[in-house]
């Protein structure tokens, strides 16, 4: 008895089974706000990194290329706040993908001490060694 025929795929079945597997299950981009949709809350700016890494990896699966599709893309996932607010900065109206990119981080004063740390997160460490002087350090 033959053994059972090998099946051939071409490209674009292959990119779909991925993007099955990934998550997506009609080979269509989730929509803004779905369960399995890529989210950003103005709120929450610490997970903006994560979000922006998690849309470039969407915008791969679904060969988005397109810059002012990513842009548009990038707002729409995001809350209705940090759309009106992202939509109106020069990166957003003139600028590449990647200098709006760039520039969102900017707007959110608190991923920058999360990146760099904080003097208060470094107050917090050297509490324990308060009182502590270089005499007490033996060689």
């Amino acid at each position: 008895m033959p053994g059972p025929a090998a099946v051939q795929y071409n490209q674009d079945q292959v990119d779909a089974l991925i993007r099955v597997a990934r998550g997506g299950s009609n080979g269509k981009m989730p929509r803004p706000g779905s369960r399995d949709a890529p989210r950003f809350s103005s709120t929450e700016p610490k997970e903006l990194p994560r979000f922006l890494e998690r849309m470039d990896d969407m915008f791969g699966d679904y060969k988005i290329t397109d810059e002012k599709t990513k842009k548009k893309h990038v707002c729409d996932f995001a809350d209705a706040v940090s759309a009106e607010e992202w939509k109106s900065m020069k990166t957003y109206i003139d600028g590449t993908y990647e200098e709006f990119i760039e520039a969102l981080p900017k707007r959110y004063g608190e991923l920058r001490h999360h990146k760099e740390g904080s003097l208060l997160e470094l107050k917090r460490e050297l509490r324990p060694y308060k009182g502590i002087d270089s005499d007490d350090m033996s060689l």
